[in-house]
């Protein structure tokens, strides 16, 4: 087990199945929960013990690992199994039936938006090449733009970054794992006691939609960009720092000075770190119970990043070429449904293109 010691390990929270045979010779799959990894082990939580030098194997939705039982503790609710072994990806399917939920296909080919020769060398400026690798400072300047031609229909205001909040802490109760008698999966609870957690968002700001009727003029949003370089067991600890403080404790006026929020917008690096965000949101993994949170979206950085045809054989990319793309409908709830930013694409375009309709011909 001391090879196991040395290499770093990860924390995380996966369910998955561990397979071994039995004592007639068939496959047996028991559920378990995944809860470190590192480069040749994994440590899982199960309900029964297994016996040193064990061969079986763990499989989860995106991996599976092969090796043979090196550690064997008891603790509240089960026992940890450590094993040694290796990893492997699965074969992925030729046709697995899955549409993805942000179509890439095609987009490398957009043609630039009809726009003044000017709009288009300024954004060259702005690029200053690797600038937009920060998430953060590629949402400003897209938000800002969209927001510039617009002509009046959108507003950015109260833009603020990380730094302004580092003072912010929300307390969040511990979560243990736990099965019940006869069930085959494992479910998370929340305990009594809390810990404070830091929580800064990349960004906080609201869109303003000066020409709508009352009540539908002002959207408080929350920004949270996730390059992938997290465990998920952290990020994990952040949107649930997100869902106290919002939909439980509803402090989040006190801490950030705006209500309500209408969305905490998340953003990753591929649709299939989204999907496995967007399954943990789902989960008791969130909440500790069967409540499900409603203020997370989510959408990938390669819809933004990705290099289009800018026009007189020029390449950028594509939140340079079309910034107002990100008042689109990209923005992917745990259910599935797109949304807009403030419901700009279905409201205001829609009224804008019903208006140029019945106008003079």
């Amino acid at each position: 087990m001391a090879e196991r010691r040395i290499e770093r390990r990860t924390s995380v929270v996966i369910k998955a199945e561990l397979r071994m045979p039995g004592a007639d010779g068939q496959i047996q799959s028991t559920p378990v929960l995944i809860e470190d990894r590192s480069v040749s082990g994994v440590g899982v939580r199960m309900q029964d013990p297994l016996p040193l030098g064990t061969k079986a194997k763990v499989i989860s939705s995106n991996a599976e690992f092969s090796g043979i039982v090196m550690r064997c503790v008891p603790v509240e609710s089960g026992y940890l199994i450590g094993m040694r072994g290796e990893w492997r990806l699965p074969a992925a399917p030729k046709d697995s039936g899955v549409r993805p939920i942000w179509d890439l296909s095609g987009r490398r080919r957009l043609p630039a938006a009809q726009r003044p020769a000017e709009k288009v060398r300024a954004a060259r400026l702005k690029n200053q090449h690797k600038r937009f690798s920060d998430p953060t400072v590629r949402m400003q300047f897209m938000l800002e733009t969209a927001a510039h031609i617009s002509e009046g229909q959108i507003e950015l205001e109260g833009w603020r970054t990380a730094e302004q909040f580092q003072d912010c802490k929300v307390r969040v109760p511990e979560m243990k794992p736990h099965r019940e008698k006869g069930d085959k999966d494992y479910i998370w609870r929340e305990l009594e006691k809390t810990n404070p957690f830091s929580l800064a968002p990349n960004a906080v700001f609201t869109l303003r939609f000066p020409h709508r009727p009352e009540g539908r003029q002002v959207f408080h949003f929350c920004y949270e960009a996730d390059p992938g370089l997290r465990p998920l067991s952290e990020v994990l600890q952040r949107l649930r720092a997100y869902y106290h403080l919002i939909e439980r404790q509803r402090a989040h006026a006190e801490m950030f000075g705006v209500d309500p929020i209408d969305a905490v917008l998340v953003e990753t690096n591929g649709e299939q770190r989204a999907r496995r965000l967007m399954e943990m949101v789902e989960s008791t993994a969130l909440s500790g119970s069967g409540e499900k949170a409603t203020i997370f979206q989510f959408t990938i950085s390669p819809l933004f990043t990705v290099v289009v045809d800018a026009g007189s054989d020029q390449k950028l990319s594509a939140c340079l070429v079309r910034p107002e793309m990100i008042l689109e409908p990209l923005w992917a709830a745990p259910d599935f449904t797109m949304h807009a930013l403030g419901g700009y694409w279905q409201e205001d375009v829609s009224t804008s293109e019903a208006t140029a309709s019945s106008g003079p011909e």
